[in-house]
C-alpha cells in the first residue's frame, strides 16, 4: 500500500485477487460451533443433516457444546471435515445465530507474506 500522487487517495498492489469461496478452501483451518443445548436433543442429528452434503472437504469442525449441567468441545473426525460454503454457513448461523459459527484461519503461506487475512469471516 502506498499514497497515490495522482488521485491523493491509496494505492494497493497485488500479487493476486482471491474469491471468497477461494479463501475458505485454502485458508480456513477449523470450522467452530458453539452450542448451547437448549433444543429438544435433536442438535446432534441436525447438525450431521447440515453437514453432511459438504463433508469430505479440508475444514476440520469442532462443536463447543454447553449445557445447564457440563460444557465440552467436541472435533468431529476427519470423515466429517467439510468444504466450506456460503449455503453452508448462511444455514448454520440462521440455526445456531451468527456469534455461535466462526471460522479458524490457517496463517497466509509464508511465500506471500503482504497477505493479510481478516481474522473474520465476514468481508
Amino acid at each position: 500500500m502506498s499514497e497515490d500522487g495522482y488521485t491523493g487517495g491509496l494505492r494497493v498492489v497485488a500479487d493476486q485477487l482471491l474469491d471468497r469461496a477461494t479463501v475458505l478452501a485454502r485458508f480456513a483451518k477449523e470450522l467452530r460451533l458453539s452450542c448451547n443445548g437448549g433444543s429438544n436433543g435433536s442438535d446432534g442429528q441436525r447438525l450431521l443433516a447440515l453437514l453432511k452434503p459438504y463433508v469430505n472437504g479440508n475444514t476440520a469442525v469442532t462443536v463447543d457444546y454447553q449445557n445447564d449441567c457440563a460444557r465440552g468441545e467436541l472435533e468431529l473426525g476427519l470423515a466429517w471435515k467439510v468444504t466450506l460454503d456460503e449455503h453452508l454457513l448462511a444455514a448454520l448461523r440462521d440455526w445456531l445465530a451468527p456469534e455461535n459459527v466462526d471460522i479458524v484461519w490457517d496463517p497466509p503461506p509464508p511465500t506471500a507474506p503482504a497477505y493479510r487475512l481478516n481474522q473474520s469471516a465476514e468481508y
